[in-house]
């Protein structure tokens, strides 16, 4: 048998395969997509909890509320309730810089405010940074008083801090002391716009410091920590998965995956979240995303 007819049968082989795996997955794997139609239908007018709220001082380059105040912070605050009044977010998860997450928490009672840890030095809206890991002593006075009432998002993958990471052992106290929610980045990809620049400042960025199967150490010790992994959908969802099935007390959000991703990549992941029965385990969140999508929120 000549060369050329090889090849050509070898050709014809390797296409009847694509053409079997093709039709395997549309056949056996592809699920139909569920319809945004319906689920906008079902959200209009549903009061939204979102516990994904970024909170940092004011961009003077955004066009979105340097004219709601003089003062550039309390233009962002001020567009951030309106934003809620408008979307009828009845409560909301935010963390940032302690000064900031403290005068949020003390103008809004519709948000739980907390720290973001470790916070990079390197990010300039994450300032003030003096320490990536913020005084204990401090957060636990704020704890106390009622001013804080969660903790994240913890940026551990920035640094390149691991979850398991001895540092964040006291964090983890003071959490399950006073019953804190926190959040957790998990996810490996680099963040969207705005934050693409804190990644070209983060040169410690480790995605492997998102892994979920990190914190088993952490909740054998605390076993009754309130976590949600933020990000879930892409890599590592099937850790997520099984620690959920391990910890009742895991939640996920996801936040920009689902928003920048073709849904081919993260939708499967979703119904697998459902079908484990973790349904109620799924929150909303925005991750500032409705600011975004019209103009530098930072």
């Amino acid at each position: 048998m000549s060369m050329k007819k090889i090849i050509r049968r070898l050709l014809r082989v390797i296409l009847s395969l694509v053409v079997l795996l093709v039709a395997f997955y549309f056949l056996v794997i592809y699920e139909k997509p569920i319809k945004q139609e319906a689920l906008n239908e079902f959200l209009t007018g549903q009061p939204i909890i979102d516990v994904h709220l970024h909170i940092s001082q004011g961009n003077p380059e955004s066009k979105l509320y340097n004219q709601y105040d003089n003062d550039i912070d309390l233009a962002k605050l001020k567009f951030t309730q309106e934003e809620f009044d408008k979307h009828n977010i009845v409560l909301a998860l935010g963390g940032g810089p302690i000064p900031y997450a403290e005068m949020w928490s003390e103008a809004e009672d519709r948000i739980w405010a907390g720290p973001i840890l470790p916070c990079n030095p390197q990010s300039e809206y994450q300032q003030p940074c003096d320490n990536p890991f913020p005084d204990i002593e401090k957060l636990r006075e704020l704890y106390k008083s009622g001013k804080f009432k969660s903790m994240g998002e913890l940026f551990q993958v920035f640094l390149g801090i691991p979850t398991n990471d001895s540092r964040f052992d006291p964090y983890w106290k003071l959490a399950s002391e006073f019953d804190i929610p926190i959040g957790i980045h998990a996810s490996v990809t680099p963040p969207p716009r705005p934050f693409s620049k804190d990644r070209d400042n983060a040169p410690n960025f480790d995605g492997d410091a998102a892994d979920p199967e990190l914190l088993r150490p952490v909740l054998e010790k605390y076993p009754n920590l309130r976590i949600y992994l933020m990000h879930y959908g892409f890599l590592y969802s099937n850790e997520a998965l099984a620690i959920m099935e391990d910890y009742k007390n895991i939640y996920v959000d996801i936040s920009a995956i689902s928003l920048k991703l073709p849904k081919i990549l993260w939708e499967h992941n979703l119904k697998k979240l459902y079908k484990k029965g973790f349904g109620d385990r799924l929150m909303h969140v925005l991750d500032n995303m409705q600011f975004r999508s019209k103009g530098p929120s930072r």
